[in-house]
């Protein structure tokens, strides 16, 4: 750096992204490109974006704010310096090509969250959260995509290398589902109704035959 032009890779274009706190889509929108262009980037991180690119990344750095420049300085070097993120766990800790159900119980237990507590934080329903630990191997549509990239990338740095150490390695077995109690069937809501006022009429016959049957007892002490 030192006021020389940057030479982009997509490992640093994946930096400036983490820098600024931005999702794929987002920050594809913000440099002008394609999202499986950014995708790209995260899948190798050693290609070279064009001439084109490059000026648009230069732009977004220069205009961005002192907080950003100044987390991009202290992310950049370690981007860079040969040895340091190469590996398969500390590029995965970087960037996440394709979040599966796996991945999502993994940043779960990173956050040391239950599942009520990630859904919550997430804003999802906790069956959505339930439903990654009965299948790993789901791929969650694309507005989820979007909300566990911004979840991962605004994690405090503890949350974001304990992500990195749970993921699996290459060689690792598939992980299986886990067994889960069957969800119980959906309740028609005119037949709760029907059953709710079936049960009143009955504690109400209930009631009339106790009723009933003090009457003739008195009757009978008469």
């Amino acid at each position: 750096m030192n006021g020389r032009p940057l030479k982009w890779t997509g490992r640093t274009a994946a930096v400036l992204q983490e820098s600024l706190y931005m999702s794929n889509y987002r920050f594809a929108e913000r440099i002008g490109v394609a999202v499986r262009t950014v995708a790209a980037w995260h899948e190798k991180p050693r290609s070279s974006p064009n001439y084109e690119i490059q000026e648009a990344l230069d732009t977004l750095l220069a205009t961005s704010d002192d907080r950003t420049k100044e987390r991009f300085a202290t992310l950049f070097p370690l981007a860079t310096t040969p040895g340091i993120g190469q590996g398969p766990a500390e590029d995965a800790e970087r960037v996440v090509p394709q979040w599966s159900g796996e991945l999502g119980q993994l940043l779960m237990h990173a956050f040391r969250m239950t599942q009520e507590a990630f859904a919550e934080h997430l804003g999802v329903s906790v069956r959505t959260v339930g439903k990654w630990a009965a299948e790993p191997d789901c791929v969650p549509r694309a507005d989820m995509q979007q909300i566990l990239d911004t979840a991962y990338m605004q994690a405090p740095e503890p949350v974001r290398a304990r992500f990195a150490h749970l993921l699996p390695s290459p060689d690792a077995p598939p992980v299986q589902p886990q067994a889960v109690a069957p969800a119980p069937a959906a309740v028609d809501p005119v037949v709760a109704q029907m059953a709710a006022e079936m049960a009143l009429m009955q504690a109400r016959i209930d009631s009339m035959q106790e009723q009933m049957g003090a009457l003739a007892l008195r009757l009978l002490a008469s």
